[in-house]
């Protein structure tokens, strides 16, 4: 996947009433450990973290690109068979890139699913929850 340009990532912060219980603050931690491990060309790069501030917070690579909730309920409507296909294939790849480093991501929905489209190809990536870390771009 191509790269942002210099100086562009997507901050998220916890909201401080979730982020003060103890259980929350572990698997917070965990979570983005095991989302530093993955590294696959259909997820968004951790750039840095830090789950011992208040509140914590986890920074990606910047995806430029609507989400997929959005392209199909604007103008564009459903997707193309062969993009429907290439988009369920990368984000195949990307899951089993993410299960593999221990995060199972409960809900894929399109809201979560970004849309990018380079010169050569499109890349697809889904954006991590508030609170379950998942990479797909």
């Amino acid at each position: 996947m191509p790269r942002p340009p210099a100086g562009l990532a997507v901050v998220k912060t916890i909201r401080t009433e979730i982020a003060d219980t103890a259980p929350f603050q572990a698997r917070f931690a965990r979570e983005v450990r095991a989302a530093q491990r993955v590294s696959v060309a259909w997820t968004a790069q951790v750039l840095d973290a830090d789950t011992e501030v208040t509140p914590p917070w986890i920074a990606t690579a910047y995806v430029p690109g609507p989400t997929l909730q959005h392209m199909v309920d604007s103008d564009f409507g459903p997707l193309p068979p062969a993009s429907a296909h290439v988009l369920a294939r990368r984000m195949a790849l990307a899951l089993v890139a993410v299960h593999e480093a221990g995060i199972a991501h409960r809900d894929v929905k399109p809201s979560d699913v970004l849309l990018h489209r380079t010169a050569r190809e499109s890349s697809i990536s889904a954006s991590p929850g508030p609170v379950e870390l998942f990479r797909i771009a």
